[in-house]
């Protein structure tokens, strides 16, 4: 009985292993802030994570807005991807300020005080570099396919935001959510309070995490300059700066 027992927890914990490495995969692999080589997203992290309800707010906010407006712009696919450049990028802001616009009025009238908080960075959602990037992108893709990418991208940025705020707010405010986790003698790091102090924690988390996913194979290295470069001449693929 107790070899059976023991073999029975191996397998659970094999399984265990494995369906925490297949959640870290998912949410780590490309992850745009933390993990990816060339990020984005970074304005928003380094402003909103002073806090764990900003962050979940601001999560929420832009995974609805994306796939939402994804949701709109789909079916003129054709129409906006001939418009050139220039134009596709000012007709793609136009609809996500609408569902920005949307989410806003949403999270004023559920949670007035968070809202008051980031209602600035809440409202530059229409100009996030992932937003627009991955709505760029999904247009050339099957439509379902397109939103699985959608929204491993945008649960990605808002592990990632959750994750800076678990390391700022305690260190700054003493709190998470509100709630005391810190005694009152113990030091406040005031900068962690600024988006100064979130590039430190975001160059931090960059610095010493992915090393590790690395390591584990849960975050691919990536190619070459040479690759990169022999790859390109085959294949194009869109891009969006901001």
């Amino acid at each position: 009985h107790e070899r059976i027992l023991g073999r029975a927890r191996g397998h659970h914990m094999v399984g265990l292993k494995r369906n925490i490495r297949k959640i870290s995969k998912y949410f780590m692999r490309d992850n745009l802030i933390l993990t990816a080589g060339a990020g984005l997203g970074f304005c928003s992290s380094l402003a909103v994570t002073n806090k764990l309800e900003n962050s979940l707010t601001m999560g929420i906010g832009v995974t609805l807005v994306t796939a939402g407006s994804f949701c709109l712009v789909y079916p003129f696919k054709r129409l906006i991807s001939t418009a050139g450049t220039h134009h596709k990028i000012s007709l793609l802001m136009i609809i996500v300020s609408v569902f920005v616009a949307i989410f806003g009025f949403f999270a004023q009238a559920f949670v007035p005080e968070i809202t008051a908080n980031i209602k600035a960075y809440i409202d530059l959602i229409t100009t996030n570099c992932i937003v627009l990037a991955v709505i760029s992108e999904g247009l050339t893709a099957d439509f379902w396919e397109a939103q699985k990418k959608i929204l491993k991208a945008c649960l990605g940025y808002s592990v990632a935001l959750i994750l800076l705020a678990f390391f700022r707010e305690p260190l700054g405010f003493g709190t998470v959510m509100g709630f005391p986790v810190l005694s009152d003698t113990f030091p406040r790091v005031v900068l962690m309070v600024t988006p100064v102090g979130g590039f430190f924690a975001l160059a931090a988390f960059r610095l010493l995490l992915r090393p590790f996913l690395l390591k584990t194979g849960i975050v691919c290295q990536e190619a070459s300059s040479c690759e990169c470069a022999s790859s390109a001449t085959h294949e194009w693929v869109p891009m969006v700066t901001s």
